[in-house]
């Protein structure tokens, strides 16, 4: 499987239904124009590249990524839950760095697939650590510039130069989106259900009074 396909794959099917009335499951309030000006410049700067350092490139799409996290961040209203915000996206990516850099020094901790296991990871504990989606997005982005070191301090990799934005960057962007989602869709879900079923039974206890 060619690099990118899933990150095209997954990210059309997010796109289809934000535009189909599925808007709340998959970016909550975020408004459409915003959605399609994000998704328009990171497709039309891709393959722009940007270095950062000698052995660092930074692609057009992934710098769109990068800014939009940014903004999130920097506009919210409390400096505490924007330094609690940055913290768990450092923690995930340190994380995600770590998983990573096990499967290209010994390839045998393998779940389902050599580039799902780590993103799976990072989107499980996005989900779990943060709650609004906004909030989810940066998260992930600024734990996914982390990953791509994996190769620099490996044995023998100082040579290679990383690429943020590449193809296979975007697929592992792109898979833990996916995960967060699903784990805070399913979070709503469970709070969803507790409360009506704390609902029903106080509901019994007062008619039976």
């Amino acid at each position: 499987m060619n690099d990118g396909f899933i990150a095209v794959w997954l990210l059309t099917i997010l796109f289809i239904l934000y535009m189909t009335g599925w808007h709340d499951l998959v970016a909550e309030e975020v408004p459409r124009r915003l959605v399609v000006i994000i998704a328009a410049a990171a497709a039309v700067l891709h393959f722009a590249e940007f270095t950062v350092h000698p052995a660092v490139q930074l692609r057009g799409s992934a710098l769109c990524a990068v800014l939009a996290a940014v903004v999130s961040l920097v506009a919210m209203r409390q400096s505490f839950q924007a330094l609690f915000l940055l913290l768990c996206s450092l923690l995930i990516g340190v994380i995600w760095l770590w998983s990573r850099y096990i499967y290209i020094i010994d390839p045998v901790f393998i779940l389902f697939r050599p580039g799902w296991d780590a993103p799976l990871i990072a989107g499980l504990l996005a989900g779990l650590m943060v709650d609004r989606f906004r909030s989810q997005s940066a998260a992930i982005i600024i734990a996914a510039l982390l990953p791509p070191f994996a190769d620099l301090i490996r044995p023998l990799g100082a040579a290679k130069t990383v690429i943020i934005g590449s193809p296979s960057w975007w697929d592992g962007l792109a898979i833990a989106f996916v995960t967060v989602r699903l784990i805070a869709n399913g979070k709503i879900l469970i709070r969803r259900m507790t409360q009506r079923l704390l609902e029903a039974r106080s509901g019994q206890r007062g008619g039976s009074t």
